[in-house]
């Protein structure tokens, strides 16, 4: 166990020098202030962060048991099997396959660093930082969901333009997360994408992956509304169980079904291959 302490202690140390540089919040380092006021203190240190009301963990924001504990699992389960999975259509269909884990992996990167940002302390510098990596790792999560049908699936005019318009949204959101001005609403950005696409969304994509695809909207419009909202039962504790842990659950559903939908895609890709080389074979 001091092992693995000792380790985390060093990883935390190396983040702090090679994420935290005092460039980049230039007003915790200012030696030349005149003033230690409690007062300035608490005014300067909002100005960086993500939601300028917000309440960070460092500074005692409410951390539940189950915080950031379902994607931790996530982590070490429902990943690495996708990944093994995935990686049946590496022989038959590189294509199909490097685009099918890219999108799982840019997935799988956004729920290790939720997994760290809810269960480990920062410091409060550290924790503006890897706040806004993780929502950064979300825009991202979702705007990639469109790759593998967008790529594999639609034709190929009709594809470009959709991986452009959500590399775009992403880039945008990213932009803006990294730079204090975003909305917990900038998501309704990329997943709004169906609506110009939804021709052919239902046209190509099979009934499994259109159950998977709507199931996941909707799991993801229900989690964002809950967490805005933070709609918790009344026979819910919200000191062990709130709304963010209702929102963590509904993600859960919401990436299974995105990666249930992405594999079917690869995986039909790479059967049309391995069908006509069986056919190559057969004449």
């Amino acid at each position: 166990m001091n092992l693995f302490t000792d380790i985390w202690k060093y990883v935390k140390n190396s983040l702090h020098h090679i994420l935290h540089p005092s460039r980049y919040f230039p007003e915790y380092h200012d030696s030349d202030s005149d003033s230690d006021s409690e007062y300035d203190y608490e005014l300067d240190k909002k100005d960086n962060r993500l939601f300028k009301n917000d309440i960070l963990y460092s500074e005692g924001r409410l951390r539940t048991p189950y915080r950031g504990k379902f994607h931790l699992i996530a982590n070490f389960t429902i990943f690495p099997y996708f990944i093994y999975k995935m990686y049946d259509s590496y022989v038959y269909n590189f294509f199909a396959f490097f685009i099918g884990i890219t999108n799982l992996l840019i997935i799988y990167l956004t729920h290790i660093i939720s997994s760290f940002y809810h269960i480990y302390n920062f410091s409060v510098e550290n924790e503006i930082i890897i706040q806004k990596l993780d929502y950064i790792g979300l825009t991202w999560y979702i705007g990639s969901s469109y790759y593998p049908m967008a790529l594999l699936l639609f034709p190929k005019n009709i594809g470009i333009i959709l991986v452009i318009c959500s590399t775009f949204i992403m880039y945008k959101n990213s932009f803006d997360i990294w730079h204090s001005k975003y909305s917990l609403y900038r998501p309704i950005f990329i997943v709004g994408l169906q609506i110009p696409f939804f021709n052919c969304i239902v046209t190509h994509l099979n009934n499994f992956e259109l159950i998977c695809n709507f199931t996941g909207i909707f799991t993801l419009v229900c989690a964002a509304y809950v967490m805005v909202y933070e709609i918790c039962p009344s026979f819910c504790n919200p000191k062990i169980f709130g709304h963010f842990e209702i929102y963590h659950s509904l993600s859960i559903i919401c990436l299974l079904t995105t990666l249930m939908m992405n594999y079917s895609i690869v995986s039909r890709n790479t059967n049309i291959i391995t069908g006509e080389c069986e056919n190559k074979l057969c004449i």
